[in-house]
């Protein structure tokens, strides 16, 4: 106690550059150095440029496949279903609606070579939302009324209709 008070300690802190130089120092010893990035290499590797190449291919080849119709073949016919058991064959070159006979809730509309689901009695209508189908192969139901709808390609004569490689 010098003068009658008493004496605090004096507290010392490094200065902050200290701590600064501290940080970077661990940082270092821390973390690999950092490699330089060859600047001289492609973008893109010959590799890249294959499987681009491929899965772009791929692509196309699905989306002709599914989509194009002379790839998966016009329908000419529709057929209902009702209960498994065939009860309508429809021909789609005649435009027109029509109720289906076992149950009137339901009603087809053919245009242009498509026939669709119009109206149904059913709570999700997800026949309804199939659209117009007319690519051969192609189907949409009504599962609560157990209806179906098969969209069938032309009789060829001699009986083949494809050929495969």
């Amino acid at each position: 106690m010098a003068n009658g008070k008493p004496q605090r300690a004096i507290e010392t802190f490094p200065e902050p550059w200290a701590i600064v130089k501290t940080v970077d120092i661990v940082r270092g010893i821390m973390t690999k150095p950092q490699t330089q990035r060859n600047t001289d290499r492609a973008l893109l590797g010959k590799r890249d440029v294959v499987l681009f190449v491929g899965i772009v291919a791929l692509a196309i080849m699905i989306y002709a496949l599914v989509t194009l119709p002379g790839l998966s073949g016009e329908g000419a016919f529709a057929r209902v279903s009702v209960h498994r058991e065939v009860v309508q064959t429809i021909d789609l070159s005649e435009d027109g609606e029509f109720d289906l006979h076992q149950n009137p809730h339901i009603r087809f509309s053919v245009r242009d070579g498509a026939i669709a689901f119009i109206k149904s009695d059913c709570p999700d209508k997800t026949c309804i939302h199939s659209g117009y189908l007319r690519h051969s192969g192609q189907m949409a139901a009504c599962v609560p009324n157990l209806v179906s709808l098969v969209i069938i390609g032309r009789e060829i004569e001699g009986g083949v209709d494809a050929v495969a490689h």
